[in-house]
């Protein structure tokens, strides 16, 4: 007589618990995947809008509400190192000094990752005169911003000096309300001077249930990971902001100006560029949603892509990032 077993479960029953293991088993495999990345295994991290702001900024930057954008606190790298406040290291020193000179401004100062830590100015300076050098610049930084973070630091720092590194350019940054990214800007109100802070980016539009959902699935450090390579491979190009003219109103130089200057120039010829009775905010927002990038902004917002230059007469017109295959 042969025996045989008898399934526990039948039919509607295994649905039902397959159903109710499946997210348990999800959440295990997010869990493990956090652990995998040293991340807090119950933080209620969005996943998808970090991606974008390391996009938008680079792994050394984050979105600042006050400053448009600021150095992470705490990065490590092999030469490019920062303490809290995003203050960058000279020497290897433990935490922010006070008592000595504080240097803001942008790249210049900050030193970008072409110097080394101890190799930027305020590094010498604290090598020549033994005095504590803190090193505030942040690049791409107007002269708003500079100011801003200087006010925003001098509590903390209490310094003896202030060093603010400005120059034409950072000045004329100033008179822009985007430079790579929102930054914060000034209009005269009633003869004062008015704030306008720098927004977020968010790249879509989505709304109504379609969002939500985006914004559920954008917790999940799996979906992440998943959904952001389900375009292994990809091709990109854009103009050079350091070519002569500018691509999209094929206009010499305009590019190079204020905003304000930039706004101006594209409404004198009426009705070529924007609508002729169109108000002159029109005009400003026309030149914000324009925004050319240098080779080193590219290869910053795609490290995984090989950026190629479209010469023209030797000059770099704009560049193509791609990418080949699947990602890493």
């Amino acid at each position: 007589m042969q025996a045989f077993a008898r399934p526990l479960l039948h039919g509607a029953s295994r649905l039902a618990l397959a159903c109710a293991l499946a997210p348990l088993a999800f959440v295990a495999l997010d869990l493990g995947y956090r652990a995998q990345l040293h991340r807090p295994l119950l933080a209620h991290d969005d996943w998808r809008s970090a991606r974008i702001e390391r996009l938008m900024f680079g792994s050394r930057a984050q979105f600042d509400p006050l400053l448009g954008w600021a150095p992470r606190e705490d990065y490590q790298s092999e030469d490019y190192n920062t303490l809290d406040l995003g203050i960058r290291l000279n020497f290897g020193e433990d935490g922010i000094r006070t008592g000595g000179v504080l240097a803001v401004g942008d790249v210049f100062t900050e030193g970008g990752i072409e110097a080394a830590d101890g190799e930027t100015w305020p590094a010498h300076l604290e090598r020549m005169t033994g005095e504590p050098a803190i090193n505030a610049g942040v690049a791409g930084y107007a002269a708003d911003q500079i100011v801003l973070r200087a006010e925003q630091l001098l509590p903390r720092v209490r310094p003896r000096t202030l060093v603010v590194a400005l120059f034409e350019e950072t000045i004329a940054r100033a008179g822009q309300s985007f430079f790579g990214s929102s930054k914060p800007y000034f209009t005269m109100d009633n003869g004062q001077l008015a704030y306008h802070a720098p927004h977020r980016a968010e790249p879509d539009a989505l709304a109504g249930w379609q969002a939500g959902v985006r914004d559920v699935l954008g917790r999940s450090a799996v979906l992440d990971a998943v959904l952001s390579r389900l375009a292994p491979a990809y091709f990109l190009q854009t103009p050079n902001v350091g070519f002569p003219i500018e691509a999209h109103f094929s206009l010499p130089f305009i590019h190079w100006l204020p905003e304000q200057m930039r706004a101006a120039i594209l409404r004198a010829p009426k009705g070529k560029y924007v609508p002729k009775d169109a108000p002159y905010d029109a005009a400003i927002e026309m030149v914000q949603r324009v925004v050319l990038l240098s080779g080193g902004q590219v290869r910053e917002l795609f490290p995984d892509a090989e950026v190629r230059a479209e010469r023209v007469l030797g000059l770099a017109k704009s560049w193509i990032a791609v990418r080949e295959g699947a990602a890493d």
